[in-house]
């Protein structure tokens, strides 16, 4: 079976080399297997072109709810640093499967957004890539960055830096821990060395039990609003309903500066939901699940509301909200990975039980242009921009 699907992925990688459309691959040998709890050996080949790189390092299996399809996305540490899809050098990458947006473009399209919102808007660089294990083709994968320490700018010498990956601090009911032990998923500086947690609980309990005028007072000082309000302009234009308490990092990069978000995970967004199914206007996300949004918007003080109308006037004005602009950013990707969706469909049918419907690539592509269109007319309308 392999076999035959690695001859036709090869002969159509040809067809896309004649083109001139040839991605760069990845090749991941680990003799000993792989697995989700621990690292494996490996040996890594990068072609670019021609352009042939061989590195060593370690790699895994990645992911939570994704961990249950067959086609597993990974998390790969190398000895040393490496200049991958083009992207700056660094020994942490992920490869993301990418398996439950038939596009691929969900993540992409998001982080990029949301860096070109704001210049301190932090959110993975991603690139595509071919993945092939153990000499099996594993079809396309989107490139990105981990989101270390070094990219989110935290000075490594502050002792008030810190950084938690989804800490489930927002919840307005109660909270969700993955780690029974490192309950706010510190990664920065490492949880077995100083425990940070009481700082984050000391935040939570600000947010739960400060008066009107504290909060208005001193929410500057725990968090940068600027950012917070990019970040849910960002959940609402894409009615991103599964990141409003997770799939964020949480960083601060020294003693002088608040807290920030940066962006993660960004797949059940333009038009599906976590679970895959259709999201549209009819099925907003519901704001009321995050202590934060609650209070920043409930607070008579602050005026967050009119905050967030006079962002999104900006963003629309300056044209980097418009369906014009995100239609030639969807188009960009396609331009780049149209002549390997075949391939990768080959390995993972489009009509697998694993999604809520059959629909082919250019359906999804339709579907996710439609309800940009759609979005951006609603919050249009929500905010008082004009036609």
């Amino acid at each position: 079976m392999y076999r035959w699907l690695s001859i036709v992925f090869c002969l159509l990688t040809f067809a896309c080399q004649k083109e001139g459309k040839r991605l760069a691959s990845l090749s991941i040998f680990a003799p000993e297997g792989i697995n989700i709890q621990g690292k494996s050996e490996a040996h890594f080949i990068y072609n670019d072109n021609w352009d042939v790189q061989e590195f060593d390092g370690s790699v895994k299996y990645r992911g939570g709810y994704s961990l249950r399809y067959a086609k597993k996305s990974y998390g790969i540490e190398l000895k040393s640093q490496v200049s991958l899809g083009g992207m700056p050098s660094e020994d942490d990458w992920v490869l993301n499967a990418n398996y439950v947006d038939k596009t691929f473009i969900r993540h992409k399209l998001g982080y990029d957004l949301f860096r070109k919102m704001g210049e301190d808007n932090i959110a993975p660089l991603s690139n595509y890539i071919e993945v092939f294990e153990n000499d099996s083709p594993k079809g396309l994968f989107v490139l990105m960055q981990k989101l270390t320490p070094k990219i989110l700018g935290v000075k490594k010498k502050d002792t008030k830096a810190l950084v938690f990956k989804e800490p489930p601090i927002f919840y307005i009911d109660e909270m969700l821990f993955q780690d029974s032990v490192n309950i706010f998923q510190q990664k920065y500086p490492q949880f077995k060395k100083e425990d940070k947690k009481d700082i984050l609980l000391e935040f939570r309990k600000f947010l739960f039990q400060s008066s009107e005028r504290e909060f208005s007072n001193d929410i500057h000082q725990w968090i940068d609003i600027d950012n917070v309000t990019d970040w849910l302009i960002i959940l609402l234009l894409a009615n991103a309903g599964d990141n409003i308490v997770k799939n964020f990092y949480l960083y601060k990069k020294d003693a002088q500066t608040p807290f920030r978000i940066a962006l993660w995970d960004f797949d059940h967004s333009f038009g599906r939901d976590g679970d895959n199914e259709l999201s549209n206007s009819d099925k907003p996300i519901n704001l009321k699940r995050s202590i934060l949004f609650v209070r920043l918007w409930n607070n008579p003080y602050l005026n967050f509301n009119q905050r967030l109308v006079e962002r999104w006037h900006e963003l629309r004005n300056s044209n980097i909200i418009s369906a014009y602009e995100l239609n030639r950013m969807i188009d960009c990707n396609v331009q780049i990975i149209l002549p390997y969706i075949s391939m990768n469909s080959l390995l993972w049918p489009l009509n697998s039980p694993d999604y809520y419907d059959d629909n082919s690539f250019n359906e999804e592509l339709t579907l996710m242009k439609t309800f940009i269109k759609m979005r951006i007319r609603d919050l249009d309308k929500l905010y008082c921009y004009p036609d």
